[in-house]
C-alpha cells in the first residue's frame, strides 16, 4: 500500500481521492496520531492520477477575486443562539435549505462521542450540528451523498472546515446550482485519538455522561469552556485555562500536520458562506455586545447574498467592513505553527494511560487554579471580555 502523497503536510484528510478513484483502490486509514490518510492498493491502481487531480491541496481551486460582503449576526431565536457556538447564523441558513426540501450536512457527536458528518432532513435534526466539535470529523460517504442529492435535483448544504469544502468542490468538479457550502473558520483540526483519550479520562474522573459541549455558554460567550452533562445535569464545567482538551488544542499540540501551513486560510474563499466568532463585537456595534454570542458572516457568492436576503428577517444584523473584519480575525488568514513539543506529546499519547498523559501535559498547578478562579470571577461579574480585550492590546 502507498499513500497519495508522501508528505503528511500535503493531506488535509478530506477523502475526495477515495471517492473519485474509478477502481476503488484507495482507503482512508488511521495513522499513529489518529488522523486519516489515503492509502492506495497499487495492485489495482491504473495510474489515472484522478486522486492527485481532485486533491484540494495538490490541485487547489482558483481563488475568487470578488470582495465579499460581511455582517455581524445574532439569531433572534434565543434558544438556537444559546445552543450555537457564536450567533446562530448557520442554523438559519440550514433552516432555509430544509424549507426548500433540501438536505443539510454537518458534524455531530455520535453515541461514542466520535465527530462524524451526517445529514439532516428536518429542523429538529439540526440541533446536533450546533456547537463546536474540537476533533477532526469522519466524512465517510458524505461527498457521495451530496452528489446523489444534487443528481436528484435536491438542494444540498454542506458545512465543514475550509479544506473539507474545497475537497467537496474538487470532487464535484466545481460549484453546482443547488449546492450551498459553508466553511467554518478554524484554529486547526485536532486529533480524534486525543479526543477519544480525553473522553476516556473524563469517564474515569467524572463518571458517565451523555452530553459534551466544547463551547458551552455556561459562563457567557467570551469564556471558552467545556461542559459534561448527564440527564440534563452539569457534572463538569471548566475553561481553557484548566480543561486538558481545550488547553492542548489552543496550544497547537494536537492539530493535523497540514494545519501548520494551511493553504485554505484566505479572505476570498471557495465557499458560499464563511462563518466565525465575533469576539470583538463592541468594536463593530456596541448594541450587539451582550455576551451571548455573535457570528461574523461573509458572503462570497450571489447565491449566498440571495439566501441572506431571504433569511435576514430572522437576525439582528449589521453590515461590516470586510477587510477590517478579516484583518482583526487572525484565524482567517494565519496558520498556527505546531508546538515544538508536538512529536513528544504524540509519542506519549500512544504509550501512556489517559490519566497520566493529561497529568503530565496539563498539570494542575497553583497558578492554573488561581487563573481558573480569576477567570470564573471575571466571567460571573461580566468583566472577562473587557479584561481579555485589554490583554490583547497590551500583547500587541
Amino acid at each position: 500500500m502507498h499513500t497519495v502523497t508522501n508528505k503528511k503536510e500535503d493531506c488535509s484528510g478530506c477523502g475526495a481521492c477515495t471517492h473519485i478513484c474509478p477502481k476503488k483502490c484507495i482507503a482512508m486509514r488511521e495513522d499513529a496520531e489518529g488522523f486519516l490518510y489515503p492509502f492506495i492498493d497499487k495492485s489495482a491502481c491504473i495510474n489515472c492520477r484522478l486522486c492527485n487531480n481532485v486533491c484540494p491541496v495538490l490541485s487547489p481551486l482558483p481563488q475568487k477575486r470578488k470582495t465579499a460582503k460581511t455582517y455581524i449576526v445574532q439569531n433572534k431565536d434565543e434558544q438556537v443562539r444559546r445552543e450555537s457556538t457564536s450567533g446562530g447564523a448557520f442554523s438559519a441558513i440550514a433552516e432555509h435549505i430544509i424549507g426548500l426540501g433540501g438536505k443539510v450536512w454537518g458534524v455531530c457527536l455520535d453515541e461514542n462521542f466520535t465527530a462524524k458528518h451526517t445529514y439532516a432532513e428536518n429542523s429538529a435534526q439540526l440541533a446536533a450540528f450546533r456547537g463546536s466539535k474540537y476533533s477532526q470529523s469522519e466524512l465517510g460517504n458524505t461527498f457521495l451523498e451530496v452528489k446523489n442529492a444534487l443528481l436528484a435535483d435536491q438542494w444540498a448544504l454542506f458545512s465543514g472546515t475550509p479544506c473539507q469544502v474545497e475537497g467537496l468542490l474538487r470532487y464535484l468538479g466545481g460549484d453546482k446550482e443547488k449546492l450551498i457550502t459553508v466553511d467554518v473558520v478554524c484554529h486547526g483540526a485536532p486529533s480524534p485519538r486525543v479526543f477519544k483519550k480525553y473522553v476516556e479520562y473524563q469517564r474515569q474522573k467524572t463518571g458517565e455522561f451523555d452530553k459534551l459541549l466544547f463551547r458551552d455558554k455556561y459562563s457567557g460567550y467570551t469564556h471558552t469552556t467545556m461542559s459534561l452533562y448527564k440527564d440534563g445535569k452539569c457534572l463538569y464545567h471548566n475553561g481553557l485555562e484548566y480543561d486538558p482538551m481545550l488547553k492542548l488544542y489552543f496550544k497547537t499540540l494536537i492539530s493535523r500536520p497540514s494545519c501548520g501551513k494551511c493553504m485554505f486560510k484566505k479572505i476570498n474563499r471557495a465557499s458560499d458562506f464563511t462563518l466565525w466568532d465575533c469576539y470583538d463585537v463592541e468594536k463593530m456595534d456596541k448594541s450587539f455586545d451582550d455576551n451571548k454570542g455573535t457570528s461574523n458572516v461573509m458572503l462570497h457568492t450571489q447565491k449566498a447574498e440571495a439566501i441572506f436576503e431571504e433569511i435576514k428577517k430572522n437576525f439582528k444584523y449589521a453590515p461590516t467592513n470586510a477587510m477590517q473584519v478579516c484583518t482583526q480575525s487572525v484565524e482567517m488568514t494565519q496558520s498556527h505553527l505546531p508546538h515544538k513539543k508536538r512529536h513528544q506529546f504524540f509519542c506519549d499519547l500512544n504509550k501512556m494511560e489517559a490519566k497520566d498523559l493529561f497529568k503530565k501535559w496539563c498539570p494542575v498547578t497553583i497558578g492554573v487554579l488561581f487563573n481558573k478562579k480569576m477567570r470564573e470571577l471575571l466571567a460571573y461579574t461580566g468583566l472577562y471580555a473587557r479584561v481579555r480585550q485589554l490583554a490583547w492590546k497590551i500583547k500587541k
